[in-house]
């Protein structure tokens, strides 16, 4: 971990990145959670999160190749303080205001919300050329940015939440705005050039990265991991409410980052695997497993074990995944790729969350959790789909169309 935040840059891109992030881990619940105080149903607040993660899905793609095309400064400077807006709008509304209309505020906060994690990725091509080197930043990325998702639910949801949701929103809103134009700011970000070709390369077209059939699988992937972590931010606190113990949502849901957070301690200890699909099917089937197992749990003890278990497998395949799309990325489309593989995860977050949501209402919490077990598909699919996996080129340094100007 030292090695990679003495590289010149790297401390301030993950410091600003990641302060742009921290409503990343409690957005979702605090939208859940007042939405189902101003109308008194988790189906709602299923809803309303599942608009937020489809626009924020349907338009990463989007903002992201912009950003491949013509730098990504104008993204960030002037979608954040749009999407800002809407997020405070959602906070201060009435009580009587009906329910499309907050479906409606939370997708244009999504639509709006800038791909800075993408971008991060783009500039660690730049900053870290060396492979090994990169696994590692990678690595620490994961630990630093548990550590905000962990820092998102119980400062934010326990903390300022339990005073006041929507104020809860307010910060959330701010932090989206002040971090992502203090990341625009930063001179390695300021001189990414746009790049719609490399090396003499045709373009693309209008597939972009999804032109590369590794980008489409991973994005499939994706999204069966969004199932399970939709399923658990409206299924956990649905469960706990259930035991009559709402107030630890915030709690529990942090001690899941803390299980996520100490796995990436260790990988950011380790080496690049020799065979990265094998070791990434195996975290994601071990994911499913263990998300599925949350539906076991009868009360607020066992789940919150059960949590910090299956924590541990997501930063482990997120860092395993990175590697792998770096090789999987057509020339100049890397933001784009990365942003396909953050709309699979948000499509997947809706959906998981939508049905979590509806189940919890029609039958049992427990039903809603059990949806955890479907990222065991993904482990399938990667299985199915190894040839494809396997077939990119490692890069032999920082990529043409992603190196600065």
């Amino acid at each position: 971990m030292s090695s990679v935040l003495r590289v010149p840059g790297a401390l301030a891109v993950l410091l600003t990145s990641l302060f742009a992030q921290i409503p990343v881990g409690a957005l979702g619940l605090l939208l859940v959670l007042h939405t189902r105080d101003v109308t008194g149903t988790y189906a709602a607040g299923g809803a309303v999160t599942a608009a937020f993660g489809l626009a924020l899905g349907v338009s990463n793609p989007l903002l992201g190749r912009i950003a491949d095309r013509r730098g990504p400064v104008a993204v960030l400077v002037l979608c954040a303080p749009l999407s800002t807006a809407a997020i405070v709008a959602q906070a201060l509304l009435g009580d009587g205001v009906p329910v499309w209309v907050r479906v409606v505020l939370a997708a244009v906060a999504g639509a709006f919300q800038p791909p800075v994690g993408a971008l991060r990725r783009r500039v660690w091509n730049v900053l870290v050329p060396d492979p090994d080197l990169r696994h590692r930043a990678y690595a620490t990325e994961g630990v630093l940015a548990e550590f905000v998702y962990l820092l998102g639910p119980i400062a934010i949801v326990s903390g300022l939440g339990s005073l006041s949701v929507p104020g809860a929103l307010i910060f959330c809103g701010a932090a989206i705005t002040v971090g992502n134009v203090a990341f625009a700011r930063l001179p390695v970000v300021r001189t990414l050039a746009g790049a719609p070709v490399a090396d003499g390369a045709e373009p693309h077209g209008l597939l972009g990265a999804l032109r590369a059939p590794g980008v489409v699988v991973a994005m499939l992937v994706y999204a069966t991991l969004g199932i399970t972590v939709g399923a658990v931010e409206v299924g956990v606190p649905a469960a706990l409410e259930d035991m009559g113990d709402r107030g630890l949502t915030g709690l529990a849901l942090g001690v899941w980052g803390v299980g996520s957070m100490l796995a990436a301690v260790v990988v950011a200890r380790s080496a690049a695997p020799a065979r990265p699909v094998r070791r990434l099917a195996l975290l994601v089937g071990a994911w499913g497993a263990l998300h599925g197992v949350l539906a076991l749990a009868g009360t607020p003890l066992l789940l919150v074990v059960a949590l910090f278990a299956a924590g541990a497998t997501i930063s482990p395949a997120l860092t395993v995944f990175n590697g792998i799309l770096d090789r999987l990325a057509l020339p100049g489309t890397l933001t784009e790729a990365v942003t396909w593989t953050s709309t699979g995860m948000m499509v997947g977050m809706a959906a998981g969350g939508a049905v979590a949501g509806h189940l919890a209402d029609a039958t049992s919490p427990a039903a809603g959790l059990a949806l955890g077990a479907t990222a065991v598909v993904g482990a399938g699919l990667l299985v199915a789909a190894r040839a494809v996996m396997r077939g990119g080129v490692p890069p032999a340094g920082p990529r043409a169309a992603d190196a600065t100007t």
